[in-house]
C-alpha cells in the first residue's frame, strides 16, 4: 500500500480501490503511470470529490475520466441482504454487492456486465487502453471469486511475481523489505 502522493515509477499494477477523494497530483500521476505502461484497476466510487470534499464538475470519475474511458451516471447503493451479479466475457459469473455505479464506457471496451435487477446487461467492468499501458474499472464490490481470477489475471499479465499462486481463506501474506513490484 502506498499513498496517492507517492511517485509510482517502478510500478506494473496500481489497484485504487474505492478513491472517492482525489488530493491535487494524485490524477496526474495515476494518469502518467497509465500513460508509461502501468496497469491502473479502480472501482466503484472513484473520483467524486477533491481534496475539499467537493463534487468534481463534468461528470466523474472525475480527472480520471479520461484515463479510465468511463462516464458514471450514479451509484445505486444496496442493502446488506442485496446482491448482484458480474458476467465476464468468458462466460464467469461472479456475485457483487454493497454498491453498484451506472457507467457508460466512452473509449473503454465492456469486459462484464451486470446480471439483475434494472441494470441488468449494463456495464460493470471495463479496460481502456491509454498511452502504452491500461486502466480498468470495476464498477461494483465483487466477490472474492472475481478478485481473485481478476487480479491473477492482471498480475501475471503485468509480470508481477505473486507470494501465493492461489488464495487460501484466512491467509494473508506479505513481503517486508524496501519495495514490492
Amino acid at each position: 500500500m502506498v499513498d496517492e502522493t507517492r511517485d509510482l515509477t517502478g510500478y506494473r499494477l496500481v489497484a485504487a480501490p474505492m478513491l472517492y477523494m482525489l488530493r491535487p497530483g494524485a490524477a496526474e500521476r495515476l494518469t502518467r503511470f497509465v500513460e508509461g505502461g502501468g496497469t491502473l484497476v479502480c472501482t466503484c466510487y472513484t473520483g467524486r470529490v477533491d481534496e475539499d470534499d467537493l463534487c468534481f464538475l463534468g461528470g466523474f470519475p472525475g480527472p480520471l475520466r479520461e484515463v479510465l474511458g468511463i462516464w458514471a451516471e450514479e451509484t445505486d447503493g444496496l442493502y446488506d441482504s442485496e446482491t448482484n451479479g458480474i458476467r465476464m466475457e468468458d462466460g464467469a459469473t461472479y456475485a457483487c454487492s454493497t454498491m453498484c455505479d451506472l457507467i457508460h464506457p466512452e473509449t473503454a471496451r465492456t469486459l462484464g456486465r451486470y446480471t439483475a435487477d434494472f441494470y441488468a446487461g449494463e456495464p460493470c467492468v471495463t479496460m481502456n487502453p491509454y498511452g502504452g499501458g491500461r486502466a480498468y474499472y470495476v464498477a461494483t464490490r465483487p466477490d472474492a471469486a472475481f478478485l481473485d481470477a481478476f487480479y491473477g489475471r492482471l498480475l501475471d499479465e503485468a509480470g508481477v511475481d505473486r507470494l501465493l499462486k492461489e488464495s487460501q481463506a484466512g491467509v494473508l501474506a506479505a513481503s517486508r523489505g524496501e519495495r514490492c513490484s
